[in-house]
Formats: structure tokens, sequence, C-alpha cells
């Protein structure tokens, strides 16, 4: 009986450990996620600094009045940057998003494992009652006899 409640004990002992490795690995993640996001918002940045040069250059070309093809090229070149940059922008969205569920869901996997550590708890308080109550039922035989 004794060694069970050791194997009980060395089993909370696991989950524990399990459950401390759980959020050691959420923490990495989430490491490894903002670092992914502080990526994007960079080449967001470079991005809007190219757009921000095509705009100094149509300026130049509107003041220096070249031809019109040249400025409808750099409009067209204008209109798909801001169309990159747009696609951009919901990339980020999305991945903010999607880091979110993440998060909501690995919080659901720790309510689980506390859940299921709480359950183990009261499974050993359980045993140990129990063999308290033989304990006290050894006692009484010895005592009536």
């Amino acid at each position: 009986m004794l060694t069970l409640v050791l194997q009980q004990l060395l089993l909370l002992l696991l989950l524990l450990l399990l459950l401390l490795l759980l959020l050691l690995l959420l923490l990495l993640l989430l490491l490894l996620l903002l670092l992914l996001l502080l990526l994007l918002l960079l080449l967001l940045l470079q991005l809007l600094l190219l757009l921000l040069l095509l705009l100094l250059l149509l300026q130049l070309l509107l003041l220096l009045q070249l031809q019109l093809l040249l400025l409808q090229l750099l409009l067209l070149l204008l209109l798909l940057l801001l169309l990159l940059l747009l696609l951009l922008l919901l990339l980020l969205l999305l991945l903010l998003l999607l880091l979110l569920l993440l998060l909501l869901l690995l919080l659901l996997l720790l309510l689980l494992l506390l859940l299921l550590l709480l359950l183990l708890l009261l499974l050993l308080l359980l045993l140990l009652l129990l063999l308290l109550l033989l304990l006290l039922l050894l006692l009484l035989l010895l005592l009536t006899t």
C-alpha cells in the first residue's frame, strides 16, 4: 500500500515536470512568433520606405515633366507596391490571429493538465484515506482479539 502511495507521488511529480516543460515550450513558441512578427514588421517598414522613395521619384518626374509613358509606368509601380503593402498588412493580421488562437489552445491544454493534476491529488488523498481506514480496521481487529 505504501509503494502505491509512493508511485502516486512519483506520478504527480512527473506530471508537474511535464507541466513545466509545456510552459517552457509555450514560452519558446511565443518568442519564435514574436521574432517572426518583428521580421514581418521590418519588411513592412522597408516596403514603406521604398514607397516613399518611389513617391519622391514621381515628384521629381513631375517636376521635370518627362514623358507621359514613364509617368504612367511609375504610377502603376506605385499602385502595385501599395497592393503589396496591403497584402502584407493582411498577412500580419492573420499571423496575429493565429498567435491568439495558439495561445488560447495552449491555455486550454494547461487548464486540462491542471484538472488532471487535481484529479490525481484527489485520488492520492482517497488512497491515503483508504490506507488509514485499513490501519484503523487492523487496530480494531487487534484490540478485539
